[in-house]
């Protein structure tokens, strides 16, 4: 499958939407995604250096490098990773994840962080984060006003 290639602002845009409305689909959260306010917030982070992309085909990862609000220490944390099922299993989108952990570190992260929607394959993530050193020690919760 094809090399990680990190995104520029102008690169990250609607030829990401089937991997998008894929996820939003598959997700339990219907009508979440807003392409006209995604896309353009989404740039602005980047320009202002606080959120970075990285794709391969059919998978994206965006994470976002901010310092701790108590300790000052720099933080990274995976804001989204997405696949379309197709590219599951071939190592993409962990090659995807690698990038952003060789980021994180290169940048002086002392801690990251990844969040992942438990419905979205579950059986899955619970192997995969343990097997890249990552333990659970937080859990969301939300509801809908």
């Amino acid at each position: 499958m094809g090399s990680v290639v990190e995104l520029t602002p102008e690169e990250f845009n609607l030829h990401l939407d089937p991997i998008l409305l894929h996820i939003e689909r598959e997700s339990d959260q219907p009508g979440r995604y807003n392409p006209e306010h995604f896309y353009p917030t989404w740039q602005k982070l980047m320009r202002a250096g606080v959120a970075r992309t990285w794709e391969a085909p059919g998978c994206v990862l965006g994470a976002v490098f901010f310092p701790d609000t108590i300790s000052g220490a720099l933080y990274g944390s995976v804001h989204f990773w997405w696949a379309l099922p197709a590219v599951r299993g071939t190592g993409a989108p962990m090659r995807l994840f690698k990038a952003f952990e060789q980021a994180a570190r290169a940048a002086g992260c002392k801690r990251v962080f990844s969040m992942a929607y438990e419905t979205l394959n579950p059986s899955n993530l619970s192997a995969v984060y343990p097997r890249l050193g990552y333990s659970k020690h937080e859990t969301i919760f939300s509801k809908e006003l």
